[in-house]
């Protein structure tokens, strides 16, 4: 009988939340000739997916369990449209609790740039030069963006699959996956993950804590760790191949011949490995035309078929 009384309980302010919530905006817009839109969504989710068509169309909702000024304003100069999430008035101890989204169909060629915090983005199907997103915190998704990508946040999730161009992306912390990236990618992070599979061009990665792995990547760049482990899988050098940290782990199995190439590796307390020779310092002479160079201070640097 008590667990009754408490499960009912519970119901009933679940249903008292709920019935507290009101909807201060619900709309639906179409636009024409528009090629750029800039989003400050706020708290607000936000898609959108690119289409066979000229036309935007939007439909937005906005609720909250309080009218505090919140709002959401649309509009458009010249071929950019602009929305904003205009958040409540503030008061002590008071946090904004709207909800809402903003979803957008639209030209695939579409130019976005998209700002949120503690929210979600998706975007899909887009052959736009160049996507800039930023967020606070929440998540990001990406599928079939067939541009150059930029991303900045400070915490989240980061899905990204089937970009065409090149991806570049700091975040402070968070878990980022890039799956199938036609061009390089630059990440860096203070402390974080990054899983890079499917690489077409250089991977460049610079992270004070956490964890970089990395499969099928096409050129291994700068690889900069103060602390923290970095590990690749089937990933070739090249003349961008510099391996840098402080303390950590460096692993890299790579297709690529190690004779084709000379090392200048050093670790002052560690080991480094390439092929069958590990020491402390490593210098091999293969008579090759360029030198992979790499220190670390504590820790180990594998370079290996």
């Amino acid at each position: 009988m008590k667990s009754l009384f408490i499960t009912l309980i519970g119901l009933l302010m679940a249903f008292s939340t709920f019935a507290q919530r009101q909807t201060l905006v619900d709309v639906q817009k179409s636009y024409e000739g528009i090629s750029m839109i800039e989003i400050e969504a706020g708290v607000l989710d936000v898609v959108y997916k690119g289409a066979d068509s000229p036309t935007v169309e939007m439909e937005a909702r906005l609720e909250a369990e309080e009218d505090r000024g919140q709002d959401l304003v649309f509009v458009t100069v010249g071929n950019t449209l602009k929305i904003s999430y205009q958040p409540p008035k503030r008061r002590r101890n008071q946090n904004d609790n709207s909800r809402g989204h903003i979803n957008l169909t639209g030209p695939s060629d579409m130019q976005l740039f998209i700002n949120t915090v503690a929210s979600k983005i998706r975007v899909e199907d887009t052959d736009s030069f160049e996507t800039h997103i930023g967020f606070v915190s929440g998540s990001v998704e990406l599928n079939n963006v067939d541009g150059d990508v930029y991303l900045e946040g400070t915490s989240g999730v980061i899905k990204a699959n089937n970009i065409g161009g090149s991806v570049f992306c700091e975040t402070t912390s968070g878990k980022v996956e890039l799956n199938g990236v036609g061009r390089d990618v630059s990440y860096k992070s203070v402390t974080g993950s990054l899983n890079a599979h499917d690489i077409g061009g250089i991977v460049d990665a610079s992270i004070t804590s956490g964890r970089i792995n990395m499969t099928d990547v096409h050129e291994i760049g700068t690889i900069n760790l103060t602390s923290g482990s970095a590990k690749a899988e089937n990933s070739g050098l090249g003349v961008a191949t510099y391996l840098e940290g402080s303390s950590g782990s460096i692993k890299i199995q790579t297709p690529s011949n190690l004779q084709d190439f000379n090392f200048d590796i050093s670790a002052a307390s560690g080991s480094v490995t390439i092929g069958n020779s590990r020491s402390r310092t490593l210098r091999v002479d293969n008579n090759a035309r360029h030198t992979i160079r790499g220190s670390i201070a504590s820790g180990s640097i594998v370079i290996e078929n």
